[in-house]
């Protein structure tokens, strides 16, 4: 299964087996290869994560610029209505 948010590994830690010693304990191999797997795991939802926030945050700067725009024009727009009305 490929994890692309938190809850997906969540649920792949609660299905999350580790192979067993014969004498006792678990294979200590074995847990850091799932530990290696759970490292990439986040490292993955991190990267979407950050690439989420930063189309966010480009999605809102393109808005601000938008709207500065608007508020230019319609400072220019006023400025030269009220020139007209004082030269007549």
């Amino acid at each position: 299964m490929s994890v692309t948010t938190m809850d997906d590994i969540a649920e792949e830690i609660k299905k999350m087996k580790f192979r067993k010693n014969i004498i006792g304990g678990l294979n200590e191999e074995d847990v850091w290869k799932k530990l290696g797997q759970l490292q990439e795991d986040y490292r993955r939802v991190l990267d979407i994560s950050n690439k989420q926030y930063e189309a966010l945050i480009e999605e809102r700067d393109k808005a601000v610029e938008e709207m500065c725009e608007k508020i230019k024009y319609l400072e220019e727009k006023s400025c030269s209505s009220v020139r007209q009305k004082d030269s007549s």
